[in-house]
């Protein structure tokens, strides 16, 4: 049982327009989660001294 999915490189799968949506804000949201934990970082650091 081959499913012909399985065969899909970077570049056909990128170009599933659903896909590459989820796949771009899925990108956006790691961004915004690596900017709050910075910020957490730096409050935590300047609270803590």
């Amino acid at each position: 049982m081959n499913n012909p999915a399985d065969n899909l490189g970077m570049r056909q799968v990128l170009s599933i327009r659903n896909y590459r949506f989820l796949w771009t804000g899925q990108v956006i949201s790691n961004f915004g989660d690596s900017l709050t934990n910075l910020g957490l970082l730096i409050l935590v650091n300047q609270l803590t001294a």
